[in-house]
C-alpha cells in the first residue's frame, strides 16, 4: 500500500459488488440476445442479416470472454477488503 493513502474497505465492498452485479447482468444480457437471436436466425436468411446477426453474436462473445477478468478484479477486492477490515479490527483493538 502506497503510503498517506488511505483504504477504505466498505467502499472497496461496494465496488465488488458492483463488479459483481455487472457481470450477472452482462451474463443475462448475453444470454437473452443469443436466444433472441437464434428464434431471428431462421427468418432472416438473407446474406446481410445474416452477417448482421453474426456481428452481434461476436460482440456478445467480446463482452462474455471479458468477464473471467473482472471477475478476477472483483475476488482480488473482496480479498484486499477483507484484509484491510481485519487491520481496522486489530488496530480498534489495541
Amino acid at each position: 500500500m502506497a503510503e498517506g493513502i488511505d483504504r477504505d474497505w466498505r467502499a472497496m465492498f461496494r465496488f465488488a459488488d458492483d463488479i459483481r452485479h455487472y457481470c450477472d447482468n452482462i451474463k443475462k444480457v448475453c444470454g437473452d440476445l443469443r436466444s433472441n437471436m437464434d428464434s431471428a436466425r431462421p427468418l432472416m436468411r438473407d446474406e446481410v442479416s445474416q452477417r448482421a446477426l453474426n456481428k452481434i453474436e461476436a460482440f456478445a462473445n467480446g463482452l462474455i470472454s471479458g468477464l473471467p477478468e473482472a471477475q478476477r478484479a472483483e475476488n482480488k477486492l473482496r480479498k484486499s477488503a477483507e484484509l484491510l477490515r481485519a487491520a481496522e479490527v486489530l488496530g480498534n483493538g489495541i
